[in-house]
């Protein structure tokens, strides 16, 4: 017993001894947050491999082989004509409505109300008090768009 205590003490003076710390260093693995941009592969290889989630098929399932790829590219070049085509429809309509209500000459004109159908879409003009109500409707998606177009500027 009387030993005890001193043997104690020398063993945790030496234990201490051979006890190191140093200071701790933290890498960032994601090159999003300043990591090695070498790992960014690797990581995306890792995202996919855990991503299930499945796109819903556009092409029809029937039909297989080289002409359905040849199809498909038909279709959405059909698609984008179409898109394109009433874009810039419905961008003159929004010019011809903008020059019969601000023209350049000061004539105001009137403009001429009536339902008028683009593609996809209906667009109704009428009047409204102190402007101008032109309505839009995708008539595929089932919604619409509804714009006051004030004739006269307000009075500061």
């Amino acid at each position: 017993m009387k030993y005890k205590i001193p043997f104690l003490i020398f063993v945790l003076t030496v234990a201490s001894q051979f006890a190191e710390s140093t200071e701790m260093d933290h890498r960032f693995i994601n090159p999003d947050f300043g990591g090695n941009p070498l790992n960014g592969p690797v990581l995306l290889n890792s995202a996919n491999a855990q991503n299930f989630f499945k796109a819903p098929s556009t092409a029809s399932t029937t039909s297989s082989g080289a002409g359905s790829s040849a199809k498909s590219v038909s279709q959405s070049a059909l698609n984008s004509f179409k898109t394109q085509l009433e874009s810039m429809v419905l961008n003159k309509l929004a010019l011809e409505i903008t020059n019969q209500l601000f023209p350049s000459n000061g004539n105001t004109s009137s403009v001429q109300t009536g339902t008028y159908n683009f593609g996809d879409y209906v667009v109704t003009i009428s009047n409204a008090t102190g402007g101008l109500n032109v309505n839009v409707s995708d008539v595929v998606a089932g919604t619409s768009t509804n714009i006051t177009i004030p004739t006269t500027l307000p009075s500061n």
